[in-house]
């Protein structure tokens, strides 16, 4: 079972991907919901789930700043943003930083629940991997994670 942490500051959303990610049938159980980037942190770090699907805009820290603090300690979950028409180029940002990917507002179930499919065949295929690549594929993550980072910064400093 992977698990998962949903952050949004409007609690139907939250609801809402709760109930769909249950409804799709996929190894995924939500561990967590949070009102705010800060809880959202909070709750990470004490559960240490698989995937973060969060808003781009929430009070405290934003999903990009959420997602740029946990990749600077380290963290290796896997991000989804979620965003509104009007939030669109920061989810663009967010996948050019290496978010796994993200979802218009409103979650439509098809959208998400092909993520959560292409999530699954990712972790698969990564334990199938022999261990030469695995290795080779954290130093692509790492570079990423650096890009990730740098972007951050230049949006938020």
């Amino acid at each position: 079972m992977y698990k998962v942490i949903i952050a949004d500051d409007e609690v139907w959303i939250g609801f809402g991907i709760k109930k769909l990610i249950h409804r799709s049938g996929l190894p995924f159980e939500v561990v967590g919901e949070a009102p705010n980037g800060i809880k959202a942190y909070e709750m990470v770090k004490e559960l240490k789930p698989d995937l973060l699907i969060t808003d781009i805009r929430m009070p405290g820290l934003s999903g990009l700043e959420l997602m740029k603090k946990l990749m600077e300690e380290g963290h290796t979950l896997k991000v989804v943003f979620i965003s509104g028409y009007a939030e669109f180029e920061y989810a663009k940002d967010a996948l050019r930083m290496g978010a796994f990917d993200y979802l218009l507002k409103p979650v439509e179930e098809d959208g998400l629940t092909a993520i959560l499919k292409r999530y699954v065949d990712v972790r698969e295929k990564k334990r199938e991997k022999p261990e030469p690549v695995e290795d080779m594929d954290s130093s692509i993550q790492d570079s990423r994670v650096k890009k990730i980072i740098e972007e951050i910064n230049k949006r938020y400093t």
